[in-house]
């Protein structure tokens, strides 16, 4: 006796003997401030953060698995070809100066704002990364302020009250890259 409403449907015509598809599984390989020698397994966003701490492969994955939860199989690189630190542009009256030195480890764009009139170890400034801006520091009395996990370290100079209020500097950089040879191997 027949059953009549029961349909076999065979999909796999090694009845199980063929390995699973490889249905929302996602790799990449790119340029990351921890790079290693070998693939990393990740599976949420925090994972990635953790593991690769910046850089654009961290900005790929994180974004994908914002969207998706997936399995993502990465490459982390040094990046062999460093970023550029754009000149520093002023707008406003103080006579103090910024200068950008470091390797940038990804794109960001970044404005120091004088919040405080003052000299060094005096005036306070924040500092928008990216459009998240930092509160009030103050501005290091040797002038030297390392920008934590950006690979940048910001030089001010100026004598007696060379930063004043309303003070902006701004500049951008290039993420780093890896080259030809470097992905290849």
């Amino acid at each position: 006796m027949s059953r009549g409403y029961i349909k076999n449907n065979i999909l796999d015509g090694a009845l199980g003997g063929q390995p699973k598809p490889a249905t929302g599984v996602f790799g990449a390989v790119g340029v990351a401030v921890n790079p290693n020698d070998g693939i990393l397994i990740l599976t949420s966003a925090a994972d990635a953060q953790e593991k690769l701490v910046g850089g654009p492969l961290r900005d790929l994955i994180v974004s994908a698995l914002s969207i998706a939860s997936t399995t993502v199989y990465a490459v982390p690189l040094l990046g062999s070809v460093a970023g550029v630190v754009s000149d520093v542009v002023k707008t406003g009256s103080s006579t103090g100066s910024l200068t950008v030195t470091g390797s940038p480890r990804n794109a960001y764009d970044i404005k120091v704002e004088i919040e405080k009139t003052g000299a060094l170890n005096e005036a306070l400034m924040s500092i928008e990364v990216d459009g998240l801006k930092s509160g009030l520091i103050t501005i290091p009395d040797d002038g030297i302020y390392a920008l934590e996990k950006t690979g940048l370290t910001l030089t001010f100079a100026g004598v007696d009250q060379a930063f004043e209020e309303g003070t902006i500097f701004s500049f951008s950089t290039t993420a780093p890259k890896c080259s030809n040879a470097e992905m290849l191997s």
